[in-house]
């Protein structure tokens, strides 16, 4: 490439860049699942009072 532009300072450099999706909660289960990872008590209180996720 320095031969080509004839430029014999010129330099590349290549680096990588991580994407990160954002993936938000859609379902009413996704976003129960969400607030557990968030909260693991959240579950137990669940249970204790009987509720089910709507599928």
């Amino acid at each position: 490439m320095q031969k080509k532009a004839r430029n014999p300072a010129l330099q590349l450099s290549l680096g990588a860049v991580e994407i990160v999706e954002n993936h938000r909660p859609y379902t009413n289960r996704q976003k129960f699942e969400y607030l557990c990872q968030q909260n693991p008590s959240l579950l137990t209180l669940a249970d204790k009072l009987g509720l089910e996720v709507d599928h």
